[in-house]
């Protein structure tokens, strides 16, 4: 259920990025992040779908403290929310 949850809500935001004209580019698994959003302004985002009501885990906070580690301006990296009720958290 988990997974199912947590698929949905990846789903949900690469429909947002693909409605603000974003080429979206599928990761394989394990791979530290779900998707990269290639957006229309020419900057790139690297994406970690985290869905439900619980926290990130210590490795995703990791992975987020490292990629945020890196100074480009063409790249970001986000961590991307649904709430409980699987419904995505603008920031």
């Amino acid at each position: 259920m988990r997974a199912e949850r947590g698929k949905a809500c990846e789903n949900k935001w690469k429909e947002e990025f693909k409605r603000k004209g974003a080429r979206i580019i599928d990761l394989p698994q394990n791979f530290g992040a779900d998707f990269v959003a290639k957006n229309p302004d020419g900057s790139v985002t690297i994406a970690e779908v985290k869905s439900g009501c619980s926290k990130l885990t210590p490795n995703q906070r990791n992975l987020q403290n490292r990629i945020l580690s890196i100074k480009n301006d063409a790249m970001e990296h986000k961590v991307l929310l649904c709430d409980c009720n699987g419904k995505i958290v603008q920031d």
